[in-house]
């Protein structure tokens, strides 16, 4: 009853008065809440920022391939920071040039294509933010004097450049582009200039590995190379092929070929393979295998010279095997194998006088006289 009393002695103007202030206290109330949640919205709005800068990140620093790497980097960002676009550009130091790399969208494609780039310490936002290391802003990109204006992304309205910083250098810049005109803010470009650091080291990361990977495969090849070139050497040592005689008048030239060491079917088909391209390049019309050097001839290998042997007459060379042992001379009877039309003589000597006979060339041994050209 009192408070009832009390509200009917109030006078006008007191009770508007009061409800005035309750109403001010309300909307002070209501400002108060509205600014808990706006900053509430922006925390929230930080910490997924955060948190995708680091899946960026992490996804970033697991990719080798410094292609795939630009590609997946601008996609991520540009789908994570839900932008306009978002393009990657490094720097090539000897034209002084930042050349586009990667870019988002049918934009990024069309630049790619017409290899967009721009001047180091040039007017434009990457030139600048490249010259300087430091992150470039504008808010409100159609009155950025210095902004390359670039009429394929005519709705950007905020823009972002950072530079790409890696081991104290700048190597590239990143543009991030919004169609909001107050895109960014101070804690945003934080976070942007937090993640194109580490985006940096990766694209650094990919670029030695790179490197590294191109060094080990031209060190591989080079190995290769003189691994190919050693066995080449080898195999021509252990297969020479020793031209006698060469053909000047058309009677066919000699060819001699020495054979040292153990035979395994290996060499055996090398011996073939080089016999054959010596009676080729030689115009051989006789081969001398002189095998004086051989300690032991298995089955194999002596099916393998038979088999070089018969190879050699079908080129048109006749064969003379020459310092048979005893113990290859065992071997090839005990094998049965058939050497009868193959003519065989004791030493090279003998065989190089019957091999120059056959062609009709006559030798005075110990004269120092020649007989039709050739003497010896």
């Amino acid at each position: 009853m009192e408070t009832i009393m009390d509200l009917e002695q109030l006078t006008h103007e007191e009770l508007v008065e009061s409800l005035s202030a309750a109403q001010a206290y309300i909307e002070e109330l209501r400002i108060l809440d509205a600014a808990r949640k706006q900053s509430a919205d922006a925390l929230q709005r930080r910490n997924i920022q955060l948190h995708t800068a680091i899946e960026v990140s992490r996804a970033a620093a697991s990719i080798l391939d410094i292609d795939e790497l630009m590609r997946e980097s601008v996609e991520l960002i540009r789908e994570a920071f839900d932008l306009y676009y978002v393009g990657l550009f490094l720097v090539d130091f000897n034209r002084g040039m930042a050349v586009l790399c990667a870019g988002t969208g049918e934009a990024g494609q069309e630049m790619l294509a017409r290899n967009h780039k721009l001047e180091v310490g040039g007017a434009s936002m990457i030139g600048q933010c490249v010259s300087h290391s430091e992150a470039r802003i504008a808010l409100d990109v159609g009155e950025e004097a210095v902004r390359f204006n670039n009429p394929v992304l005519p709705n950007t309205r905020s823009e972002l450049a950072l530079p790409l910083r890696s081991r104290g250098k700048v190597i590239g810049a990143l543009s991030v582009q919004s169609v909001e005109p107050e895109a960014f803010d101070e804690t945003s470009i934080a976070i942007n200039q937090s993640m194109a650091d580490q985006l940096a080291v990766a694209i650094d990361n990919a670029r030695l590995y790179s490197s590294l990977q191109h060094e080990l495969t031209e060190r591989e090849r080079l190995q290769q190379a003189v691994i190919e070139a050693q066995q080449h050497a080898l195999q021509e040592l252990s297969t020479p092929i020793i031209p006698v005689i060469n053909a000047p008048d058309g009677r066919g030239g000699v060819i001699v070929m020495p054979l040292i060491g153990s035979i395994d079917t290996l060499r055996a088909k090398d011996i073939m393979r080089n016999l054959l391209a010596g009676i080729r390049e030689h115009q051989a019309k006789v081969v001398i295998l002189d095998i004086t050097g051989v300690p032991i001839v298995d089955s194999g290998v002596a099916n393998h010279l038979h088999k070089t042997i018969q190879a050699a007459r079908l080129k048109g060379a006749r064969t003379i095997i020459t310092g048979i042992s005893d113990a290859v001379a065992e071997t090839v009877v005990d094998l049965g194998i058939d050497w009868s039309g193959i003519i065989t003589l004791r030493d090279l000597q003998t065989g190089l006088m019957a091999a120059l006979h056959s062609l009709g060339y006559t030798l005075t041994l110990g004269s120092g006289q020649r007989r039709n050209g050739y003497g010896g």
